[in-house]
């Protein structure tokens, strides 16, 4: 019958609890890191947070709210047409053409609206 060998049994009982130990680390490092951000927490579970209704079709804007919409979309396109490389003229007339044709669609009578 073969001796028992206690230093050996001990020595990876220890191994084992480092490695159990490493992967609870490691676990709980990646896992619970990953619901804060910058050394802040985040929101607890079931936190309520309250949003402003925002309207989500355009039968359900204002008219100023739909001028706003078109003005920051005309604003935008002069933006990109600038950054191509489009002169200033050139950028007007396609935010103007943007704005039209937003204005269009907007005053269209929607499919979906229908079935209010």
């Amino acid at each position: 019958m073969k001796k028992l060998r206690w230093r050996r049994i001990i020595v990876l009982f220890i191994v084992l609890l480092l490695v159990i130990a490493g992967l609870w680390w490691t676990y709980s490092y990646f896992m619970n890191g990953k619901s804060q951000s910058n050394g802040e927490k985040a929101l607890p579970e079931g936190a309520a947070i309250s949003l402003p209704k925002v309207p989500l079709t355009p039968s359900d804007m204002t008219e100023a709210q739909k001028r706003d919409v078109i003005n920051k979309l005309m604003e935008d396109a002069k933006a990109a047409a600038l950054k191509s490389g489009q002169s200033e003229e050139q950028a007007e007339k396609f935010a103007r053409d943007a704005g039209e044709v937003a204005r269009q669609a907007m005053n269209r009578p929607s499919t979906v609206d229908g079935d209010k």
